[in-house]
């Protein structure tokens, strides 16, 4: 009698763990840096997409850029469903790119590529509003004069006024991003908004409803010397990322991915691409910064496949 007891009380202790573990698995997967990867080139070309894939399969968090026409373009692109499909089936996400110009492209143009994603690819996890306002563009908005698209967003302006100044041109960029983030969270509330100001973000705005996460850094002039502001290291609300190209060796991307760690960022991607368009590939050292990021050992979908005979296969 006392052993069926003892079979039970470990039966219900293994299931308590189980539980258990299952809970803190979030936290503990939450601590590793993901892959934030502005993914401008067609699933259709190359093996881009297909090694995504492979890295989110292999336990990496993988969040890619998908940019089929400078935004959604005017049709569905079905190359870009499989992906978007096959990524998610993996356990990564994909969120579509948007532009902006700083606050100043027509607000309308923007909410319609956003709702024109939602419509072409339902599987998509988000939008990457690119051209966000860095600190530095906030300074320089100051003196300038009230932006013409205060008037589009009248409903919104007693959500700012007390704090900025009714119709300032600060204002009206915060009231700007803001309607995105409303917008894109009506579409479907769990979407994820990435603000892209490529650089340290005003600490006000950054604080608003203006994304979920920030990318703080973007491009390859300075690195080394990279600071993050004291107000940012203190501020936990959102996270943040960095996307660093023109990295030519391993070595130094190995440097690189270890500095980001040590400044906080959740997201990060570096590239040995450059030029015009930096984010047109994947690195040469693609797997050896999947290792940097703790990636599995698991094989590589892309991987030739070794035959084997039938008599000597192994029982799985």
């Amino acid at each position: 009698m006392w052993i069926a007891d003892f079979f039970a009380v470990m039966k219900r202790m293994i299931l308590i763990l189980a539980v258990l573990l299952a809970s803190l698995a979030p936290l503990l997967g939450a601590s590793r840096t993901g892959l934030l990867v502005p993914a401008y080139f067609s699933p259709h070309q190359g093996d881009g997409w297909t090694k995504l894939i492979d890295a989110a399969k292999r336990g990496v968090s993988v969040v890619a850029v998908m940019n089929p026409d400078v935004g959604p373009g005017m049709k569905v692109d079905q190359t870009y469903v499989k992906a978007i499909a096959d990524l998610k089936k993996a356990g990564g996400r994909v969120v579509g790119y948007v532009f902006t110009k700083q606050g100043l492209r027509n607000p309308v143009h923007v909410l319609e590529d956003i709702t024109r994603y939602h419509e072409f690819y339902p599987g998509l996890a988000g939008i990457f509003v690119d051209q966000m306002p860095t600190a530095e563009t906030f300074e320089k908005l100051d003196n300038r004069k009230p932006s013409p698209h205060r008037e589009k967003f009248q409903m919104l302006g007693a959500k700012f006024k007390k704090s900025e100044g009714k119709g300032s041109a600060r204002q009206t960029m915060t009231e700007y991003y803001y309607r995105i983030w409303v917008h894109s969270k009506a579409l479907k509330s769990e979407w994820l908004v990435v603000g892209n100001p490529g650089g340290h973000p005003d600490e006000k705005f950054f604080k608003e409803k203006t994304a979920d996460l920030f990318v703080t850094y973007a491009g390859y002039d300075g690195y080394d010397t990279y600071q993050t502001p004291a107000w940012l290291k203190r501020e936990r609300g959102k996270e943040t990322a960095h996307l660093i190209s023109d990295v030519s060796e391993a070595e130094d991307m190995a440097k690189r991915v270890a500095a980001a760690k040590a400044h906080g960022v959740s997201w990060l991607y570096v590239t040995d691409d450059g030029g015009g368009n930096p984010w047109d590939t994947l690195p040469a050292y693609w797997d050896e910064e999947l290792a940097q990021l703790g990636a599995g050992k698991g094989k590589s979908s892309s991987e030739p496949k070794k035959k084997r005979s039938f008599f000597f296969r192994k029982r799985k």
